[in-house]
């Protein structure tokens, strides 16, 4: 934010008419916009497992199992596009319509459809920080008969290709 609030300060004492009163406030819309988790900074502090967010017309999050829903908190289509692009490092645009990676705990999917709003799904990662077989199979990721095979065959010095799926 330190980068691009000073840029705004420059930009917003021009701000006149009826804008001039709700300066503050446009000022931290457009941070919230512009850097890191933004719109979704206070849908995410609640902790959700799941958020998905349709376009601009609303958002559904899924806590502890309940499900709720209410409107997008992107202002415009290019500040949901940015969002996307930013958190996963990936240009994101019609050319680009999937785009899939980890953001922070989150597996991020953007889908830009044809004639549809773009749709953003986060889900939070099974684990946090670092992954041991051990907690991979207690997390429900690997069965244990698949957690005692990747050990056996470390320990035997074989060489090892996972595969998986973001998410």
């Amino acid at each position: 934010p330190h980068l691009a609030a000073p840029l705004l300060d420059e930009a917003l004492p021009a701000v006149g008419g009826p804008l001039q009163a709700q300066r503050d406030t446009l000022r931290a819309r457009m941070l919230d916009e512009m850097v890191g988790d933004g719109p979704l900074r206070s849908v995410l502090d609640a902790e959700p497992n799941e958020v998905l967010v349709h376009g601009m017309t609303r958002v559904r999050v899924q806590r502890a199992g309940h499900v709720s829903e209410g409107p997008s908190p992107f202002t415009c289509p290019s500040a949901l596009r940015c969002f996307v692009s930013r958190s996963l490092g990936v240009h994101f645009d019609p050319a680009t319509p999937v785009v899939r990676g980890s953001w922070g705990a989150w597996s991020v999917e953007a889908v830009w459809g044809t004639g549809v709003a773009v749709v953003v799904s986060l889900r939070r990662s099974v684990l946090q920080g670092s992954a041991t077989l051990e907690s991979l199979v207690h997390a429900g990721a690997l069965s244990p008969n698949m957690g005692t095979l990747l050990a056996t065959a470390a320990m035997a010095r074989y060489s090892i290709l996972v595969c998986a799926a973001p998410g």
